[in-house]
Parts: C-alpha cells; structure tokens; sequence
C-alpha cells in the first residue's frame, strides 16, 4: 500500500476489488483523501476517491450507505507528507 500523491496497493480478493492506483498531483493546499468501494453502478472499477481542499464540502459517492466502505482516509500536506486516519487491514496487507 502507498498513500500520498500517489494512492496504490494490489488486488484485495477477499473484497472482490482489483489493483488499485490513482495520482493526485499536487497543491498548494491541505487535501483530506478518501478512498470508497462502491457498487458497479456507481465505477465500474467499484473505487470511488474524494479530494477536499480547505473549506469545501466533501464528495460522497452516490451509492446507499450500506453499499459503502471507506477503504482509505488521510490527510495530504501541500508538501505531499501524509497523515493516515484510517485504512481497512486488507488494503494495508494488499
């Protein structure tokens, strides 16, 4: 797993997820980073990533909650330095 500008980790079988990777580039400004699984219907690669910047409001995915699960939740300083907040054991092992 790697987090930072750069958010990658493998496949995680036991979720049904492929090998995820996604850059965020940078900013002058502190980012709060979460990384969703969602249904299909929502990504067909079933991730979802949200990116707030200070003061904005939060993107959430459009699917039911319950359908729903924060995978990866960190805060990224203008620097690229990351803070994690929470990640699930599988994406952490993946």
């Amino acid at each position: 797993m790697q987090i930072g500008t750069e958010i990658s980790w493998g496949a995680i079988d036991g979720l049904g997820l492929s090998a995820f990777q996604h850059e965020l580039g940078s900013s002058d400004w502190r980012r709060t980073v979460k990384v969703y699984a969602v249904p299909e219907a929502v990504s067909a690669s079933r991730y979802f990533v949200s990116v707030t910047q200070a003061n904005e409001t939060e993107e959430v995915p459009s699917s039911l909650q319950r359908e729903t699960e924060v995978l990866v939740h960190f805060v990224l300083a203008p620097d690229g330095e990351a803070e994690l907040i929470k990640v699930r054991p599988e994406v952490r092992a993946a």
